[in-house]
């Protein structure tokens, strides 16, 4: 009788352990298994935001590294679908932003032109650890992001974004990277 109580007792005590460990938890803290937060697959964020904004992003044939994950989501707050690609080894993370509406964003550096005529600008603020290219393509504008501190220099991350930019199709799939 004494062995089942104890059993009991201990049972409880170890909920009760597991139980204030949730909710001790910080809820803003990320889940260490979702790196990239609640997404779903590229294709089907694509899907939503075509099914919701009746138009269609494009993705890239050629990323500047071998994504370990990669995933997407509609944020129908700011009208957009976000892409991003990481490679949880290096730490690099590409991030591909497609907006419905023009976003109000002024470009450090302008007068790069894509291979299709397009010109496009960059944005490197210091504060942010990210440099982007943006532009318009077929009435959607784009904002292509890639970690600047996993690059050996500012020009690297600038000419891979560019080669990103280049490579969107509207038939890319994962199997157009390579690997």
């Amino acid at each position: 009788m004494l062995q089942i109580a104890l059993s009991i007792i201990v049972s409880f005590s170890l909920f009760q352990t597991d139980a204030f460990q949730l909710l001790e938890k910080d809820p803003l803290e990320p889940d260490p298994h979702k790196p990239l937060g609640d997404v779903v697959s590229i294709e089907d964020a694509l899907t939503e935001f075509e099914e919701i904004y009746g138009r269609m992003g494009k993705t890239p044939t050629y990323l500047p590294f071998k994504p370990t994950i990669s995933g997407g989501n509609v944020e129908k707050s700011e009208e957009r679908v976000r892409i991003d690609y990481l490679d949880e080894k290096s730490g690099k993370t590409l991030s591909i932003h497609i907006h419905v509406h023009p976003i109000n964003i002024k470009s450090e550096k302008d007068g790069i032109y894509l291979e299709n005529g397009t010109e496009a600008g960059i944005i490197n603020t210091e504060n942010i650890g990210f440099i982007f290219v943006h532009f318009v393509l077929d009435d959607l504008e784009y904002l292509i992001g890639i970690n600047k501190d996993k690059f050996n220099n500012n020009e690297e991350c600038i000419d891979e974004l560019v080669k990103v930019a280049n490579s969107l199709s509207d038939k890319a799939t994962p199997s157009a990277y390579g690997y």
